[in-house]
């Protein structure tokens, strides 16, 4: 497992029913954000924590899985939790 300081794109990927694969990221995804004028440090701390919450939802709150699942380390995924008060 890799310690990191945030999530990328990479490790939001996941199988779609057809078998090739998509992000959770959709095409026009930034759009509504851009248009709000939100800023793109504003904009990854939204989507790191929803990206959270989902695994940890989809997991059962199991840490080890949600930490695997993201590519980041427990500590680190302890630590964002914490940040993000989830």
């Amino acid at each position: 497992m890799v310690e990191g300081d945030e999530i990328t794109e990479e490790h939001l990927k996941k199988y779609s029913k057809g078998g090739g694969t998509r992000t959770v990221m959709e095409k026009d995804f930034l759009s509504g954000y851009l248009e709000k004028g939100i800023s793109l440090p504003e904009i990854k701390k939204t989507v790191e924590k929803e990206a959270i919450g989902k695994v940890l939802a989809m997991t059962h709150g199991n840490i080890a899985r949600a930490a695997g699942i993201l590519g980041i380390g427990q500590s680190n995924l302890y630590k964002k939790i914490k940040r993000y008060g989830i």
